[in-house]
C-alpha cells in the first residue's frame, strides 16, 4: 500500500535547519541528506525545513524551488529506498517560502507514479512536477519535496524577470481547446465505437494538437498501445506496451502562447524529431495525431486515424497502417464450388446461406451467425471418413477450433470448441448447394433461424426431414 506521506507533511514535521527563501538569490548546488538518502540538486533557489512533533513519530521535510534543467542525482541509498513519486502539477503557489506551497494538482495521488531511483541515477528536472523522495528508520520519516516551477513562480525566489513571450508561430491564429470527440473502433466484426475524452488538446487552424501521454491514454488498452517515459535526454516509445504513466496536465486555455518544440523522441533505436510538434501554452509538446499515426505505421502499435464527416469525429481504427480514410480490408475475389462427386475435397471454405456468409462472432467462443460480411479467415473443412451407410464424416474448423453443436441438441446455435476431439459433420453435395448434418443426429440440418440479442440470424442445427428449405442450402466458396 502507497505511503500517504506527502499529503500530510505539514502537519507532522520536526525542526532540523531553517534555511531563508532570501538566502539563496541565485542558485546553487545543495547536498541534501535526510537519513541514509542523500541528494545531490543542482540549480537550487530555495530551501527550507519545517517540522513539529507527532504522537505517532516524528517527520523531517526539506521542500527544495528548483528550475527546469535542474538535476537530482542520488549520492547515496538505503536498502529500503529505490523510487520517488513523480506528481504533475497544474499550478503552485508559495505563500510564505517553499515549505507552504499550495499545489493544483494534474492528477489524484493514487494516479501519481512510482519511478525506480538508485544510486547513481541522475534526473533531469522537468517543469510543473513535483519529485518527492522518502526514507525511514526507528520511526522518523525523512522526506525531499523538489518543485520545478516556471521562471513566473521562479522570481519571488531571486530568479530573473520573466523574458517576453516570443510571438507566436502560428501568427494571430490562436490554439484552442479541441472540442473534437475521439473515438477508437476495433476492427473487428460488431465492434463498438469506444468514445474517448482528450483532456490535453489543442486545435489550431482546424487541425487538433494532443499531448503525447494524452495520445497513449486513448489507445492504451487497444491493439495500438504504447508506452512513454524520459530517459533524461529523450522521450522515449516504446511500442506494443501498456501506458503506464500519467497525462502532465496544463491549465486548457485558448492562446497565441505557441512555440515550435526542439524535443528528440526515441522509438526502437531511432532518435528523431516531429515536423509538426508545439510547445503550446507552456512547455508541454503538443503533437500533431495524424503525423504521429504516420510515424508509427508498421510498429507493433500502429493505428489509422480518418475523419468522418457524417459523424463529426476523428475515428481510430487500432492495429492498422496509417492511411487516412477508412481502413477496408482487401478482399479476395471467391469462386463458387461446384460439384465434382460425392466427396467435398479437404480445404478452407467460405460458406453463404441466401447470399450471406456464415460468420464467427468473438464471445467467449466463437459464436456463428449470418452477416453480409466475409470472415477475416476461411472454414477449414476436412474428410474424417466414408461409411456407405451414414455418408461422408467432416470435421469443421475456424481458427484453431472445431466448430460443433453442443449436445447434439435440437435448435442449438452452432459455436466453437477448443477440445482436441472435433465434432463430427456429414456433408453431401448436390447441384449448386450442399448441406451439413449433425453427423451423430442426421436429423439437425444446419440453417439460418431465430435472431442473436443484435438482431443478426443465428445458426443453428434443427430437426429438418425431406428436401433441404432454402435457409438451410449452403453454398461453399473457395479464394481464386
Amino acid at each position: 500500500m502507497k505511503k500517504r506521506i506527502m499529503s500530510i507533511l505539514v502537519a507532522l514535521c520536526m525542526v532540523i535547519a531553517l534555511l531563508p527563501a532570501t538566502a539563496l538569490a541565485a542558485p546553487s548546488t545543495k547536498t541534501i541528506t535526510c537519513n541514509n538518502l542523500t541528494l545531490e540538486v543542482s540549480k537550487v533557489y530555495a530551501m527550507d525545513s519545517w517540522s513539529k512533533s507527532s504522537a505517532d513519530g516524528y517527520t523531517t521535510t526539506y521542500c527544495v524551488v528548483v528550475p527546469a534543467s535542474a538535476t537530482i542525482k542520488c549520492l547515496k541509498e538505503s536498502k529500503a529506498f529505490h523510487s520517488y513519486l513523480l506528481w504533475p502539477f497544474n499550478d503552485i503557489v508559495f505563500t510564505d517560502g517553499p515549505m507552504y506551497p499550495t499545489v493544483d494538482f494534474a492528477c489524484d495521488y493514487d494516479d501519481a507514479i512510482y519511478v525506480p531511483f538508485n544510486q547513481g541515477s541522475v534526473i533531469t528536472a522537468a517543469v510543473n512536477n513535483e519529485y518527492s523522495f522518502s526514507d525511514s528508520e526507528n520511526y522518523r520519516n525523512f522526506n525531499v519535496r523538489i518543485f520545478v516551477v516556471p521562471d513566473d513562480k521562479l522570481v519571488q525566489f531571486g530568479g530573473s524577470k520573466v523574458a517576453v513571450k516570443p510571438n507566436p508561430v502560428t501568427g494571430n491564429v490562436p490554439a484552442s481547446p479541441s472540442k473534437t470527440d475521439f473515438v477508437v473502433k476495433s476492427l473487428e466484426k460488431n465492434a463498438k465505437e469506444i468514445s474517448k475524452n482528450v483532456t490535453q488538446a489543442y486545435t489550431i487552424n482546424n487541425t487538433n494538437y494532443l499531448q503525447l501521454r494524452a495520445i497513449a491514454v486513448l489507445l492504451n488498452g487497444s491493439e495500438a498501445q504504447f508506452d512513454v517515459g524520459w530517459d533524461g535526454r529523450y522521450a522515449v516509445i516504446e511500442p506494443g506496451k501498456p501506458f503506464t504513466g500519467v497525462v502532465t496536465g496544463s491549465k486548457m486555455q485558448t492562446t497565441k502562447y505557441i512555440r515550435p518544440s526542439s524535443t528528440n523522441f526515441k522509438m526502437n533505436g531511432e532518435v528523431f524529431s516531429f515536423a509538426d510538434a508545439r510547445l503550446i501554452n507552456g512547455d508541454t509538446n503538443y503533437i500533431q495525431l495524424r503525423e504521429f499515426a504516420q510515424k508509427l505505421a508498421g510498429t507493433a502499435s500502429q493505428f489509422n486515424v480518418y475523419w468522418d464527416d457524417a459523424a463529426g469525429k476523428a475515428v481510430i481504427q487500432p492495429g492498422v497502417a496509417y492511411t487516412g480514410t477508412k481502413y477496408e480490408a482487401a478482399v479476395t475475389p471467391l469462386e463458387k464450388v461446384k460439384k465434382n462427386g460425392d466427396i467435398l475435397a479437404d480445404g478452407d471454405y467460405y460458406l453463404k446461406i441466401s447470399g450471406k456468409f456464415l460468420y464467427p462472432v468473438k464471445g467467449g467462443q466463437y459464436w456463428l451467425e449470418l452477416s453480409n460480411e466475409r470472415p477475416d479467415k476461411p472454414f477449414n473443412i476436412k474428410l474424417v471418413s466414408n461409411s456407405e451407410d451414414r455418408g461422408p464424416k467432416y470435421s469443421i474448423g475456424y481458427d484453431g477450433t472445431y466448430i460443433m453443436l453442443p449436445g447434439s441438441a435440437d435448435g442449438a446455435q452452432l459455436q466453437s470448441t477448443t477440445s482436441s476431439t472435433p465434432h463430427y459433420w456429414r456433408i453431401n453435395m448436390y447441384s449448386d448447394f450442399g448441406t451439413i448434418r449433425d453427423y451423430g443426429n442426421q436429423k439437425l440440418l444446419v440453417k439460418a433461424s431465430g435472431k442473436t440479442r443484435n438482431g443478426d440470424t443465428k445458426i443453428v442445427g434443427a430437426a429438418s426431414t425431406g428436401s433441404a428449405p432454402d435457409n438451410g442450402k449452403i453454398e461453399f466458396y473457395k479464394e481464386i
